[in-house]
């Protein structure tokens, strides 16, 4: 359900015409850390889950690009995180408040998305000087006009990509799911039979 809200509410967003004024205003501010401004649909969907985003990252023309930008994808937080978040913040931070405002354990889980966030722009920095090219970029892109976003495209852009998740994505998911419970098995069965 959040890979599909993801999809809608970006697809709204791209059939309003928002979307590539998104993309061309923050192209400035990527490009200092080595990316483009369409690699920000990809950092934002990576909040979602990491599989669309790097699908994502095939409308990036420079190759240089397109690979930091996957390289740097898992380290936003995704929403899969969050049940182990929510453990460890339980864990390691008392349920206070800080100046009469802020909850410790709520400033300690927007830490942990603000750390994902700074660290993978550290590293896009680090992949910048590490991967060498020849080649410059560029955004070039055509600005729509604003107009009413019509829901039939938006649930047809919706399905198609929500289906391509579940069927390329789910292969991966369900085989290391399998892999991992086979594993499990094994280990337990050693260290049970020892």
């Amino acid at each position: 359900p959040q890979i599909a809200i993801l999809f809608f509410l970006i697809s709204l967003l791209e059939e309003a015409g928002y979307m590539a004024r998104v993309v061309y205003l923050f192209d400035s501010i990527m490009q200092k850390f080595c990316l483009n401004g369409r690699s920000l649909i990809a950092l934002i969907s990576s909040s979602a889950c990491a599989i669309p985003a790097v699908m994502s990252t095939r409308t990036i023309g420079n190759w240089k690009e397109r690979l930091i930008t996957i390289l740097v994808t898992p380290l936003i937080s995704c929403s899969a995180r969050i049940p182990v978040y929510t453990i460890l913040i339980g864990f390691a931070f008392p349920a206070k408040t800080i100046a009469g405002v802020f909850n410790l354990q709520g400033l300690a889980f927007m830490g942990l998305y603000m750390l994902g966030i700074i660290a993978a722009l550290l590293f896009a920095i680090l992949f910048k000087w590490i991967l060498k090219t020849q080649e410059t970029s560029f955004l070039m892109l055509e600005l729509p006009d604003y107009k009413r976003p019509l829901i039939r495209n938006v649930g047809l852009n919706v399905w198609s990509k929500v289906k391509a998740f579940v069927v390329e994505a789910g292969k991966i998911i369900l085989i290391i799911s399998m892999v991992l419970w086979v594993l499990l098995l094994l280990v337990t069965s050693f260290l049970l039979f020892q």
